[in-house]
């Protein structure tokens, strides 16, 4: 098979590791929760990560626990920073988690 003109077969991929998971709670027409995505994707250039965006609108759980500190940035189920993305710190966190083994 080819795609853009190189054959699939030769493609490789870059890495076979997983990347952490970065989850931005927010919710629609959230001008701070706009900005969040803007800086986690200008970081996402510089630390590889995915992004997952959840809108907490309809779950009742989220909305009770988070409605009043969005944006919520989590990293491995631990939230890492609610209404002030701390940028260095999530960065650091990002680092920390891809450090190979020892």
């Amino acid at each position: 098979a080819e795609y853009m003109g190189r054959s699939t077969e030769d493609s490789t991929v870059m890495s076979h590791r997983v990347l952490p998971v970065v989850r931005l709670l927010g919710k629609p027409n959230c001008c701070l929760c706009d900005m969040a995505e803007f800086h986690l994707e200008r970081l996402q250039q510089h630390v590889p990560f995915t992004l997952m965006k959840q809108d907490i609108t309809g779950d009742a759980k989220l909305e009770q626990q988070f409605q009043y500190e969005l944006p919520v940035v989590m990293l491995g189920g631990k939230v890492m920073s609610r209404l002030k993305i701390d940028l260095r710190a999530l960065r650091k966190a990002l680092e920390d988690v891809q450090q190979p083994p020892r």
